[in-house]
């Protein structure tokens, strides 16, 4: 039994609680360039977002033993673009975790399984469900730097995290548009800004994860 529970965003009250994830994340880094809450929910709003036509979005927080938010991730796909790739694929992003392994394997195996379940063959994240100038991609360098609004910022475990979703499946990223083997201390040149995408291939779910999954989703 997990000690985590996923809870799906699906009211207000819920979006709040998402948002602050963040608050939790990034208490006393002075370099955390904090998002406006109006640009975040946007991108989930059917009415200011044209990604929703022909397209679908969901979001989970995850929360520990004592009921704290400890996670938060999104998946979204949309079937034009989806279409552009060789193989249907979907997205996910907005990621955000306490360093655990396990919370973090939670948070993409929801997203894993809800993209197969809605036609997906393969994932691409940290990505946004929109345009490719915000919220786009993994920091793996210049943590101590502040980035320019919108752009990409992260814990420096994040890297690690990613790095052991190799275990479970997840073989590649896209690296500055260039798709590459995960590696084990993976370098790239410190004096440029990247843009990392997680990239999972085959988007196969046993028999027994939905069933798994559900178990650990809290129900409205």
């Amino acid at each position: 039994m997990s000690k985590y529970t996923l809870k799906e965003v699906t009211t207000k009250a819920d979006e709040r609680i998402w948002l602050r994830v963040c608050d939790r994340i990034y208490e006393g880094n002075p370099n955390w360039v904090c998002p406006l809450d109006n640009d975040i929910t946007k991108v989930f709003d059917p009415k200011q977002n044209d990604m929703f036509v022909g397209g679908e979005a969901i979001r989970w927080t995850a929360f520990d033993e004592k009921g704290e938010a400890v996670g938060r991730i999104a998946a979204f796909y949309n079937r034009k673009m989806a279409t552009l790739n060789e193989q249907p694929t979907g997205g996910c992003g907005f990621f955000e975790a306490t360093n655990d392994q396990e919370l973090a394997n939670m948070l993409f195996d929801a997203a894993r399984i809800w993209l197969a379940d809605h036609g997906m063959e393969a994932m691409d994240g940290p990505i946004n469900f929109g345009s490719r100038d915000s919220w786009w991609g993994l920091l793996v360098r210049g943590y101590e730097y502040q980035p320019l609004y919108a752009n990409s910022y992260n814990p420096p475990y994040y890297k690690e995290l990613f790095e052991n979703l190799r275990k479970k499946g997840y073989l590649r990223v896209r690296v500055d548009g260039e798709i590459r083997e995960i590696e084990y201390g993976m370098k790239l040149d410190r004096y440029k800004q990247h843009t990392v995408e997680l990239v999972v291939d085959r988007l196969r779910v046993s028999a027994t994860e939905p069933e798994r999954l559900r178990d650990t989703i809290e129900t409205a």
